[in-house]
């Protein structure tokens, strides 16, 4: 910018007679005036404007918690971090922001569940604002913060919030799959106005799955007489699950026939079932027996196991045993 100061030169004749030194005193007065006038224009020009703090726009980047898959016979807790990521635009000075969340599925922040993707089946969940999960995130006293401080010239600042996650333990939801909830979230100024708002997705997974577990099954001294015994196989799968029950044919099978093997090569004949009255007889799926069938509760369900050593059957004294593997499928 070019500046230019004018000055205005006095120029003036006294008559003869006057006092010289009046004169003199006058010019002096005049040129004073004229330079603290340029002073003052010259200090006006290179003042900058004044500068207003300001947040011009806020956005919401990426905003998702992803669970790994709760195991529906252990029961334990899941945990996982998640996080979101904001960016904002402004200049000046340090501004103060809250990120609030609605409650998702259950309009609830007390209170939240992940839905069956395709179902109505439902697994409790909750978010946090602190490692230790003590904190729930949601609105008001409850919002995630975060500060920023912008240029005076204006900048654009991003920061990535942590949010921690917890899948309840002790739960038994009613089919596998994959589950999710999205929980409407907002940026706005404390005490101020929203600059964005957007979803916040919270993943996580039933896998179906099962155990199994025995007890053994002794029938006692055999008199050749009929000896029933009986035992029992556990299974414990995914609430909903379908699943099939096997027992092998154990280690000494002969002629379609379990057999217990004894001392000096010799063998006792007995056949296992699935009901008390010793009808239908449990297997593989083969010849020797059907495999047994039922839908899981998300609990332990016990299968008793009914064994039958038939009469008159000429064997040596002596310890009898076998060993039969029990599978689940689902």
């Amino acid at each position: 910018m070019t500046g230019r100061i004018e000055a205005a030169l006095a120029v003036s004749a006294g008559s003869l007679g006057e006092a010289p030194h009046r004169n003199s005193g006058s010019r002096m007065l005049v040129v004073r005036c004229v330079i603290l006038a340029a002073i003052l224009l010259l200090y006006g020009i290179i003042l900058p404007p004044r500068v207003e703090a300001s947040i011009t726009s806020c956005s919401i980047g990426s905003a998702v918690i992803t669970f790994s898959s709760y195991d529906t016979v252990a029961k334990a807790q899941v945990d996982a971090i998640g996080s979101i990521t904001i960016s904002c635009t402004g200049r000046g000075s340090t501004h103060n922001f809250v990120v609030n969340a609605t409650g998702g599925n259950t309009n609830s922040c007390t209170s939240r569940s992940m839905k069956r993707t395709g179902g109505t089946a439902t697994l409790n969940y909750q978010v946090y604002r602190n490692s230790t999960r003590s904190n729930e995130w949601c609105d008001s006293f409850k919002a995630l913060t975060f500060s920023f401080s912008f240029s005076w010239s204006g900048s654009t600042e991003s920061i990535t919030i942590p949010v921690y996650g917890r899948i309840a333990a002790t739960q038994n939801p009613s089919a596998a799959g994959s589950y999710a909830d999205i929980l409407s979230i907002a940026v706005r100024e404390s005490g101020g106005s929203t600059y964005a708002t957007g979803s916040f997705l919270v993943n996580g997974s039933v896998l179906g799955t099962c155990s199994i577990s025995t007890t053994d099954l002794a029938f006692g001294t055999y008199t050749d007489a009929v000896l029933d015994g009986s035992a029992t196989v556990t299974v414990n799968c995914t609430n909903s699950t379908n699943y099939t029950v096997s027992l092998s044919a154990g280690q000494n099978l002969s002629g379609g026939t379990r057999r217990l093997a004894g001392p000096l090569a010799s063998y006792l004949t007995y056949q296992l079932y699935q009901d008390s009255a010793r009808t239908t007889a449990w297997a593989d799926g083969t010849a020797l027996g059907a495999k047994k069938s039922g839908v899981a509760n998300g609990a332990a369900q016990a299968l008793p196991v009914y064994g039958r050593i038939p009469a008159n059957q000429n064997v040596r004294v002596g310890s009898y045993a076998d060993v039969v593997v029990a599978t689940v499928e689902y």
